[in-house]
C-alpha cells in the first residue's frame, strides 16, 4: 500500500512540475496539455536523467534522479517568469472541472488495475521474466546504458526506454523489483486512461459546444482503448453453450465454426470450455496457412488482452506516449503555420524551431520506448502538419501535400535519431529489411472479429458521412488513391519476388527464393506465387474492407464538387472530424501493408508484423470509435438513429464478453489463496528466492548459472530477480536482440562445460573469462546439465566446486559459491 501511495504521489507531482510548459506550448488545445502532463513529465524526466547518464554527467543513483527534476522544475519557473502566472492561475481556476475528472480517472484507472494486478500477481509466464530482468539490471546499474542481465559484459541490446521509466519510479519510490513490475502495469494502464481521455476531451471541446460538455463523452476514449476488445470472448461464450454442434454428429466438424477457423473453436467445445488460460486464445485469431496447408500462429493481441495477462513489453509501455503524440499531432493540426525556419537550411518548414525540436524528441522517444512505433507516429505528426497546410490551399490535393509530409518526416525522423544516438550507438537488431508476403492472406470474418468493435462505429460515420454529403464526396478521388496503393504494394511484392529470381539475390548467403520458398513450405515459385494470387481472389474479405475503409477516408478528406471540405458543410467543427480521418486512414494503411510485404526477423513470416502493425491500428481506431461514437447521434434522426445505436450497442456488448469472463477466469473471481499482493517474486520457489535475497546483499558481481531456452521461468533465475549479470540467460532472445549466434553459442557451451567438465582448470579458466563472482548450484542446474542432456553427456560434476570453492548460501535446494578474486588473478 505505501508503495502504491509513494507513486500515485509521486506521478500526480511530476505532472504539476511540468504543466507549466505544456500551458505554453500548447495553447491550441482547449485542455492546455493537462490530461497529458503525466505522460509529458514521465518521458521529460526519463530521458534527462537517461541522456545525462549516458553523458556521463550523473550516476543511476538517487542524485540522478533528482538533478533531472529540479531541471524540469526550474524549466516551468523560468517559462512561468517569462510569459507570467496569471494566466495559468486563471486557467486552473475556470477548468477545475477538467482538473478533477482527469484527476479521479486517473486514480480510478491506477487503483483498478494494481486491484486486479493484486489477484493476480505473477511473473513467471510467457516474457515476464525478461522484463523483470531488465527492471532489475536498471536498479542496479551504475550508469546509463545497463548492463544486460543475461549477457554480462554488455549492455542492453533492445528498445528499454519504458523500462527506465519503471526503474526510476521504483528506486526513487524504493519499491523492490517484484512490486515495481506490477505498479508498472497499473500506472501504464492509468497513464493510458487518462491520455486517451485528454486526447478526445481536446477533439471534442473545439466542436464550439462548450468544453464542460466534452468532459463526461471523453471516457468513452478509455473504454474503447482499455476496455472494449475482440470478439472472440463472444464466440467462445457460444461456442462453449454448444451453438451449431448440437446437430452434428460426434467426430463431424461444424461448418460454422470451421468457417471462423479460430484457434480452438473449430473443436467440439468440452465440459471445461472455460479452462486453464482459454483466455490467450483472443491474442490469436488470425490463422494462416503455408502452401502445404499447415497452421501458423500469428499474435493480434489488443490492449485489454496485454493488461489482462500483465505484460511490460515495449508495445505495452509505449502505449500512454502514443496518445501524447496524438494529443501533440492534434496540437500541431490545429496550430496556426507561426514562424518558420529551413531545417539544416535545407528543408523549409512552416513550424517554430522550438516547437519542431520537442516534435523530434517525442517521435525519437517513441523509437526508444518501441522501435516499431517511430516511423508509424513519426508518418501521423507529417500527416497532421501537411493537413494543416492542406487548409490553406482550400483542401485540393496537390503535390504540395505530398512535399510537406515528405519534408517534416524526413526532418523529424533524422532530428529524431540523433537526440537518441548513445541508444542506437549500442542498438543492434534481428531485423533483416522488407520481405514479400507472397502466400498469407487474413481471412476477412478473422479481421472483423479482431477489429469489429472499432469497424462498425467507423463504417457506420463513414457511411452516414458519405449519404449526407454524396455532392461532396470525392468518390473518384479515393477509390483512385486506394487502388493505388493496394496495386502499388501488389506490385511491390510481385517486384521483389520476380527480380530476386532473375538476379539471384542472396540473403544472408542463401538464395532470396529459397528463403520465400521455405518460409512458405513451398518447392515452386510458380506454383507459391499462384496459390498467393489465388488465395487474395477466393478470400477478399479483408481487401474489400480496407478499399472501402480508404475509399471512404479519402474521399472525404478531399472535396468534390462544391469546394469545400465535407466537414465544413456539417455541424461538426471541420478540423477534429478530419484529424480523425487521418488516425482511420493511417491504421488502415498499417493493417493493409502486412497482406503484401513484412518485416523480416527470425521468425521467418509476418507474425510480428502483423503484431506490431494491428495493436498499434487498435490505438488509433479505438481513439477514432471513441469520438464517433460520441458525435455521431447529432446528426442522425430516428428511426435512423436508434436503429444505428442498437447496431453500436450490439457490437460493444460483444467486446464486453471478453474483458468480463477474462477477468473473472485470470483472477479466479477474485479470490486467491494467499490474499492479495503486488509482490510478483512470492510465488517463486523459496529455496531459489532465499539465494536471491541473499545475492542482494552483496555486491553486484557475474553469476554463473544453468543456461535456457526462451520463456523459460526457472533459467536466468538468479539474474532475473537480483538484476546482477549472467554469463547467458535466455539464449535465444538474446539471438533476437544480438542479431545472430556469434555471441551466444560459445557462451552456451561454455556454461555446460562450467558445470560438466571434471578437470578443474577448465572450469577456473572459465570462471576467469567472464569474471565470474558467484556461481551457483540448484535443482535448475542439476535438470539442466542431467547424463546424456545435449550440452552435457556425462552430467554435472559438483565435486570440482566442493573442493577448490567456499560456499557462502547453502540451503536444501540451492548452494551459492563465491569465487574469491585472488583465485581469478
Amino acid at each position: 500500500m505505501l508503495d502504491f501511495i509513494a507513486w500515485y504521489v509521486i506521478i500526480v507531482a511530476l505532472g504539476w512540475i511540468v504543466f507549466p510548459i505544456l500551458y505554453f506550448t500548447l495553447p491550441s488545445l482547449p485542455g492546455r496539455g493537462y490530461s497529458l502532463a503525466k505522460l509529458f513529465g514521465m518521458l521529460a524526466w526519463g530521458y534527462l536523467f537517461w541522456i545525462l547518464g549516458s553523458l556521463g554527467v550523473t550516476a543511476n543513483n538517487l542524485g540522478g534522479l533528482f538533478f533531472p527534476l529540479l531541471l524540469l522544475v526550474g524549466a516551468g519557473f523560468w517559462i512561468l517568469n517569462k510569459k507570467g502566472s496569471g494566466g495559468i492561475r486563471q486557467w486552473i481556476k475556470d477548468h477545475r472541472s477538467l482538473i478533477f475528472s482527469s484527476e479521479i480517472l486517473f486514480l480510478l484507472a491506477f487503483t483498478a488495475m494494481a486491484f486486479v494486478r493484486a489477484y493476480n500477481p505473477e511473473i513467471n509466464g510467457t516474457e515476464k521474466p525478461m522484463e523483470l530482468a531488465f527492471i532489475n539490471a536498471i536498479l542496479g546499474s551504475e550508469s546509463m546504458p545497463p548492463n544486460d542481465p543475461w549477457l554480462s559484459g554488455y549492455s542492453i541490446s533492445y528498445y528499454y526506454f519504458g523500462f527506465v521509466l519503471v526503474a526510476m519510479m521504483a528506486k526513487l519510490a524504493g519499491t523492490v523489483g517484484g512490486v515495481a513490475f506490477n505498479l508498472g502495469v497499473s500506472l501504464t494502464f492509468a497513464l493510458t486512461a487518462v491520455g486517451s481521455y485528454g486526447v478526445l476531451f481536446n477533439l471534442l471541446a473545439i466542436r464550439k459546444r462548450g468544453w464542460k460538455k466534452a468532459l463526461l463523452p471523453s471516457l468513452l476514449a478509455p473504454f474503447f482503448t482499455l476496455i472494449l476488445s475482440n470478439w472472440e470472448g463472444f464466440l467462445h461464450y457460444l461456442h462453449s453453450r454448444g451453438l451449431f454442434w448440437n446437430q452434428v454428429p460426434e467426430g463431424n466438424p461444424s461448418a460454422f465454426w470451421s468457417w471462423l477457423d479460430i484457434q480452438n473453436l473449430v473443436n467440439r467445445p468440452t465440459g471445461d470450455s472455460f479452462g486453464h488460460w482459454w483466455w490467450w486464445r483472443a491474442s490469436r485469431v488470425i490463422q494462416d496457412y503455408d502452401f502445404s496447408f499447415s497452421g501458423k500462429e500469428v499474435i493480434s493481441e489488443f490492449p485489454f488482452f496485454s493488461f489482462l495477462l500483465g505484460d511490460l513489453h515495449p508495445h505495452v509501455l509505449s502505449m500512454p506516449y502514443v496518445f501524447l503524440i496524438l494529443g501533440f499531432a492534434l496540437a500541431l493540426y490545429l496550430r496556426p503555420p507561426g514562424r518558420s525556419f529551413r531545417w539544416l537550411k535545407i528543408l523549409p518548414l512552416e513550424i517554430s524551431p522550438g516547437f519542431f525540436f520537442l516534435l523530434a524528441w517525442l517521435a525519437g522517444g517513441m523509437a526508444f520506448l518501441n522501435i516499431w512505433n517511430f516511423p508509424m507516429y513519426a508518418g501521423v505528426l507529417a500527416g497532421a502538419y501537411a493537413l494543416r497546410n492542406l487548409r490553406g490551399r482550400q483542401l485540393r490535393l496537390t503535390l504540395d501535400v505530398f512535399r510537406d509530409f515528405l519534408f517534416l518526416g524526413v526532418a523529424l525522423g533524422v532530428t529524431g535519431g540523433v537526440l537518441y544516438l548513445p541508444w542506437y550507438l549500442g542498438f543492434s537488431s534481428q531485423a533483416g529489411g522488407i520481405l514479400p508476403n507472397v502466400l498469407y492472406v487474413t481471412k476477412g470474418v478473422q479481421f472483423w472479429v479482431m477489429f469489429g468493435p472499432l469497424l462498425v462505429p467507423i463504417f457506420a460515420w463513414l457511411i452516414s458521412r458519405w449519404v449526407r454529403n454524396k455532392t461532396e464526396f470525392n468518390f473518384k478521388l479515393g477509390i483512385g488513391i486506394s487502388g493505388v496503393l493496394v496495386l502499388g504494394l501488389l506490385f511491390l511484392m510481385l517486384a521483389i519476388v520476380g527480380l530476386a529470381s532473375l538476379l539471384d539475390v542472396s540473403l544472408g548467403g542463401e538464395p532470396l527464393t529459397e528463403v520465400f520458398l521455405r518460409q512458405v513450405g513451398g518447392t515452386d515459385l510458380s506454383q507459391v506465387v499462384g496459390e498467393g494470387l489465388l488465395r487474395r481472389i477466393t478470400m477478399p474479405g479483408t481487401l474489400l474492407t480496407l478499399i472501402a475503409l480508404s475509399t471512404l477516408g479519402w474521399g472525404l478528406v478531399f472535396p468534390g464538387k462544391s469546394g469545400t471540405s465535407t466537414s465544413a458543410s456539417s455541424q461538426e467543427h471541420p478540423r477534429g472530424s478530419s484529424f480523425i480521418l487521418l488516425l482511420i486512414l493511417v491504421g488502415t494503411a498499417l493493417v493493409l501493408f502486412p497482406e503484401f510485404l513484412y518485416l523480416r526477423d527470425f521468425f521467418g513470416y509476418r507474425i510480428n508484423t502483423i503484431f506490431k502493425f494491428y495493436y498499434q491500428t487498435w490505438l488509433m481506431w479505438s481513439l477514432a470509435a471513441a469520438y464517433i461514437m460520441a458525435t455521431l447521434g447529432e446528426s442522425l434522426k430516428n428511426p435512423l438513429r436508434s436503429l444505428i445505436y442498437a447496431g453500436l450497442g450490439l457490437s460493444m456488448i460483444m467486446g464486453l464478453f471478453y474483458p468480463i469472463l477474462g477477468l473473472q477466469s485470470k483472477t479466479n473471481n477474485f479470490n486467491r489463496g494467499e490474499g492479495p499482493s503486488l509482490d510478483g517474486t512470492n510465488l517463486y520457489p523459496q529455496t531459489d528466492y532465499q539465494g536471491v535475497e541473499f545475492l542482494r546483499s552483496l555486491p553486484q558481481g557475474v553469476i554463473a548459472e544453468a543456461v535456457g531456452g526462451s520463456y523459460s521461468p526457472t533459467h536466468g533465475r538468479m539474474a532475473t530477480y537480483t538484476g546482477y549479470p549472467t554469463i547467458l540467460g535466455w539464449d535465444y532472445h538474446e539471438v533476437q536482440w544480438r542479431g545472430g549466434w556469434d555471441l551466444v553459442m560459445p557462451r552456451k557451451q561454455d556454461v555446460a562445460d562450467l558445470y560438466c567438465t571434471g578437470q578443474w582448470d577448465l572450469a577456473r579458466s572459465l570462471l576467469e573469462k567472464y569474471d565470474v563472482r558467484y556461481l551457483v548450484v540448484g535443482d535448475v542446474e542439476h535438470s539442466t546439465y542431467a547424463v546424456e542432456s545435449d550440452y552435457c553427456p556425462g552430467g554435472i560434476r559438483v565435486d570440482k566446486f566442493e573442493l577448490h570453492l567456499q560456499p557462502i548460501f547453502q540451503n536444501e535446494r540451492l548452494i551459492i559459491y563465491e569465487v574469491p578474486p585472488q583465485m581469478l588473478d
